[in-house]
């Protein structure tokens, strides 16, 4: 009869298995210690919560109407280098910040829940879209989607940010918003505001500006080929007697000979900061093929009670500023019409 003797456990495997096991505790152990406590984990638990829909999670740990109102700040008080002028207008407009916070979270959690076909929720997108539009800021409030985040870092004692990426179909980009985060608990960070609120106003007013020039550029081809503006420059008039302030501008335009004779042209002028190029000032001209070559003139009132044109109300002088000229619609002889689009079609 033969003699069965158990195998001798292998010492090599044996000690892997020990580091194996040690391995996934100390895994564990990091995860409930160190990554559960982080910024990083609290965004997937929001991300978590979007995804099936949880507004109660989310407006726990965002505090949405705060960031729509440091939103709004942005956008009311751009191209504006006026602390006066700034509290003036944060004064005067209070309401309407408060209720386009209020429209914004409708609209989030619309989003969120996919529940967008609601009276609510339509109302509040024609709110909003009727309340950037007044600010010359076409912002899209539709087609925006979550890409990715960079890592957090810490600002100081309880406090971090971190940059969230999100692409917009509209735009056809993607668009970084580093947002604060407060720590609410051990385990538990929440969103507490926009980071910088100015310089996302800057990001998103790009990256419209550039997709809207994308989509009128055959249009505009057309529009540039057609009648082209010469030696535009401006200058600041004031009337002593009745304390008014001027935009005076001078240029030449030129019309091209085409097969169908022009009746009429409108155009914008610009009057641009030359650091960043952006809009200190926007006017409407109408031209006419009479004027060709001639030398013209316009003048626009300057109103103190708008922050931008009481910045320039305030200049000595148009130094560091830029002045841009652009053919905006030409209407032919016949009645036909070519003519840039002011705004990006939604989808």
């Amino acid at each position: 009869m033969k003699n069965y003797r158990l195998p001798v456990p292998d010492g090599k495997i044996f000690l892997a298995v020990c580091i194996l096991f040690l391995c996934i505790e100390s895994a564990l152990w990091a995860y409930r210690n160190v990554y559960m406590k982080t910024p990083e984990y609290s965004l997937q638990v929001i991300i978590t919560a979007a995804r099936s829909g949880d507004t109660d999670t989310l407006d726990a740990m965002i505090d949405e109407k705060n960031m729509a109102a440091e939103l709004y700040d942005g956008i009311a008080t751009k191209n504006n280098d006026s602390t006066p002028a700034k509290m003036i207008l944060q004064l005067a407009w209070m309401p309407l910040r408060n209720d386009f916070a209020a429209d914004m979270t409708t609209l989030l959690h619309g989003a969120l829940s996919g529940d967008t076909s609601g009276d609510d929720w339509q109302q509040a997108k024609k709110s909003v879209d009727d309340r950037l539009k007044s600010l010359d800021f076409p912002l899209p409030t539709d087609g925006w989607q979550y890409q990715s985040a960079s890592w957090s870092h810490k600002t100081k004692d309880g406090y971090a940010e971190m940059t969230l990426t999100f692409y917009n179909t509209v735009l056809q980009t993607s668009v970084p918003v580093t947002v604060s985060w407060e720590r609410a608990g051990s385990r538990s960070w929440h969103i507490i505001g926009l980071a910088d609120a100015s310089g996302l106003t800057d990001t998103l007013q790009t990256a419209y500006t550039d997709r809207l020039a994308a989509y009128n550029e055959t249009i505009q081809k057309k529009l540039d080929q057609a009648v082209k503006i010469r030696d535009v420059s401006a200058r600041l008039v004031r009337d002593a007697d009745s304390r008014q302030t001027f935009l005076r501008i001078q240029y030449t335009p030129v019309f091209a000979s085409l097969p169908e004779p022009i009746q009429e042209t409108r155009g914008t002028y610009e009057l641009r900061r030359a650091s960043d190029h952006a809009v200190l000032y926007s006017g409407d001209v109408r031209l006419t093929p009479d004027t060709s070559g001639k030398n013209r003139t316009s003048q626009f009132l300057l109103n103190p009670f708008i922050p931008s044109q009481y910045s320039i109300i305030n200049r000595t002088d148009l130094n560091d500023t830029e002045s841009v000229f652009h053919i905006t619609a030409i209407t032919m002889g016949d009645g036909t019409a070519l003519l840039l689009a002011d705004h990006l079609p939604e989808e």
